[in-house]
């Protein structure tokens, strides 16, 4: 079990200038029984972690890595996902819509995906697509979530269509769809 050395925490706390527990707390937004429950020895993993360290050999620096929050939704991570579907489903479009289009995602927000095909895709061929994504997205440390998009109903693509990005597939199917979202 892995726990937060105390005197570390208190080395940090004064070095940053943290009078208290609690001023530390109220200045990142945690509670401060937060604070105290891991100072009090609790282990900082939990147990599904620790078993995966154990299992394997590893201690957390092994395969932990710090990723900057502005690191934390780029394109780039969900661009191979997306290229292999569009290879597989060249007639379908790929677009990005909610908190990752909008740039207000949070560390582990979701991706939400939306497809759509010139002259509707049928449900038999999206699911299709929702099959193949579920086995790229497998290993994925995030949910993709897909929608038919040609399917969704009016006001979800009103709510939508504030931000989606277009991803890849028919740029002229894209412009069509958003027109007729728009009308």
């Amino acid at each position: 079990m892995h726990i937060i050395d105390q005197c570390r925490f208190r080395e940090a706390l004064k070095k940053k200038g943290y009078g208290s527990i609690g001023e530390l707390a109220s200045g990142i937004g945690v509670h401060r029984n937060t604070i105290h429950h891991y100072l009090s020895g609790n282990g900082v993993f939990p147990d599904s972690i620790e078993k995966m360290m154990s299992a394997l050999g590893l201690k957390p620096q092994d395969f932990i890595i710090d990723i900057p929050d502005e690191a934390a939704a780029p394109i780039e991570k969900i661009a191979p996902i997306i290229d292999r579907l569009h290879e597989e489903f060249p007639d379908v479009t790929f677009i990005l819509f909610g908190s990752r289009a909008k740039g207000t995602a949070a560390k582990y927000s979701d991706w939400d995906i939306g497809a759509l095909r010139a002259g509707g895709l049928p449900h038999d061929e999206y699911k299709k697509v929702l099959i193949r994504k579920d086995e790229l997205v497998e290993d994925f440390p995030y949910f993709v979530d897909m929608v038919n998009l040609d399917r969704a109903d009016a006001a979800f693509l009103r709510e939508a269509s504030r931000g989606w990005v277009f991803l890849t597939g028919r740029l002229a199917d894209w412009i069509e769809f958003k027109k007729g979202v728009a009308a």
